[in-house]
């Protein structure tokens, strides 16, 4: 909402953001939401003593709990599709709206970056989580229009004063009658691109599934990033549909059995508490 009137962002993009966001809401609350859900349905079967005579009529513990494991299942199935395929899609898509939206002067897809800075346009292949830019090209144009030269960088450094040092750069220079080709190590170019503009092309962790996980931890160790981050995401990535079926389970561990005793209440209290422990540690 705070960004809310910049640029094109208006009431009708805000709400495509925020649906698009959804299943990853989902996908980070699926084993908290299957245990309070438990905890819910299992207590009203103990409230009205249902599960005193679902026992009485000949069905054992162990049977319950394989039930209760089948429905546990597909919340976990549930959550393997949302964390693999839907929420990491829909979320970066999303991120991608709106700072289309916002900043107007960007564009981002599967080349990267695309963005226009007075006669330049500038595509960014990628951004390290230490803000290193790789695989970086620069087309500059006149007033009229016309293209005057291309240069591509291996990779650039951002400075503190906003320009960008450029790495290993070939360039291409055109003139009326011919194109003169020059390299050079190391250049700086006092370019005015706010480094926020950048951050879109940052790939956050819970964009990706298991296999772009390992893949992208694999590429920042051969670039030297830290990786610890990404690492957390990938454990999660398997974690969590785990959790999902274990939570069905634990909800029965904190079901009162009987009502007898008036501890029904504080059960779910403690459960419920457990649940949100698990969320937020």
């Amino acid at each position: 909402v705070g960004d809310l009137g910049k640029g094109s962002y208006n009431g009708a993009k805000l709400g495509q953001y925020v649906l698009m966001q959804m299943p990853a809401r989902a996908y980070e609350l699926m084993p908290l939401a299957v245990l309070i859900g438990g905890l819910i349905s299992l207590s009203q079967l103990a409230s009205g003593s249902e599960l005193t005579v679902i026992k009485a009529s000949g069905m054992s513990t162990k049977k319950l709990l394989l039930i209760l494991s089948q429905f546990g299942l597909i919340f976990a199935i549930a959550t393997v599709a949302l964390g693999e395929w839907v929420a990491p899609t829909l979320s970066q898509k999303a991120e991608n709206i709106k700072a289309a939206a916002i900043n107007g002067k960007i564009s981002t897809g599967n080349t990267g970056l695309w963005l226009k800075e007075k006669n330049s346009i500038i595509n960014v292949r990628e951004m390290l989580p230490d803000h290193t830019l790789l695989g970086i090209k620069i087309w500059q144009r006149n007033d009229k229009n016309e293209l005057t030269q291309a240069a591509e960088a291996e990779s650039a450094v951002l400075n503190p004063d906003g320009s960008w040092q450029l790495k290993n750069i070939r360039r291409s220079i055109l003139g009326e009658d011919k194109v003169e080709v020059s390299t050079a190590a190391e250049e700086n170019w006092p370019i005015s691109v706010k480094r926020n503009l950048l951050d879109v092309l940052l790939v956050k962790p819970d964009q990706m599934s298991v296999g772009e996980l390992t893949t992208y931890i694999d590429h920042l160790e051969k670039n030297n990033q830290n990786t610890q981050v990404y690492a957390i995401a990938w454990w999660r990535k398997l974690v969590y549909p785990v959790a999902a079926w274990v939570m069905a389970l634990v909800a029965f561990a904190f079901t009162p059995q009987t009502t007898r005793h008036g501890n029904m209440g504080l059960k779910l209290f403690g459960g419920i508490c457990l649940g949100l422990l698990f969320h937020f540690a």
